[in-house]
């Protein structure tokens, strides 16, 4: 069954419900003190390290990429909200640069558990990947409605492809966008709702 475009409204109120996340995750960072953002920030960089390092020995596993290309030296800086790109209204999570060799993720992310941490990382260093293997990649993918909705028509199969190999990779569930929404539903509160939206999407496959 296919899904049922967003209307006008829709997309509004969603906009509306993700600045409202981004306001109170952007309050609670400025109420942390000195020494604990320090400490929660070295904790996601080192988390993001590591995500790279995985994503490296699995492009490496699968020949995917060339083992010569040093992919786990992928630079990854953390940014404020005001910092990260927006698409369609909503702050992005993560951006990619590829002609850099980095990426960015959002500094809400020291909330949030170590497989979300990871998955944003991993997508935003498929995305330095996939310039290097166009010409490999044969088949024309069916694009989701997400990507049809949030991305301009050039982008579509790079998304496709990165979300693709991002599940292979991490899983099938979407973990940044049930955390958003845990938070968006139940504030601070949004642990066991997040581990509920994982346990019931992995009921239904």
């Amino acid at each position: 069954m296919t899904p049922t475009p967003l209307t006008p409204a829709e997309i509004e109120e969603e906009r509306k419900i993700n600045n409202r996340r981004v306001a109170f995750l952007d309050a609670k960072i400025a109420a942390l003190s000195v020494q604990l953002k320090q400490q929660l920030m070295k904790n996601l960089a080192k988390t993001a390290a590591n995500g790279v390092k995985m994503l490296s020995d699995r492009l490496v596993q699968w020949k995917i990429h060339p083992p010569s290309d040093k992919t786990e030296h992928i630079a990854v800086c953390i940014l404020p909200s005001s910092e990260m790109p927006i698409i369609n209204g909503r702050v992005a999570s993560g951006v990619a640069w590829p002609t850099q060799g980095a990426i960015g993720v959002i500094n809400h992310l020291i909330f949030a558990p170590k497989e979300v941490q990871r998955s944003v990382v991993i997508h935003e260093c498929l995305h330095l990947v996939y310039p290097h293997l166009q010409q490999k990649l044969s088949q024309q993918p069916k694009i989701r409605m997400g990507i049809l909705e949030d991305y301009p028509e050039d982008h579509h199969v790079e998304e496709e492809w990165v979300r693709k190999l991002e599940a292979r990779v991490c899983g099938s569930i979407n973990k940044l966008e049930y955390w958003e929404l845990a938070v968006e539903e139940f504030g601070d509160n949004w642990k066991p709702a997040y581990e509920k939206f994982k346990m019931l999407k992995s009921s239904k496959g």
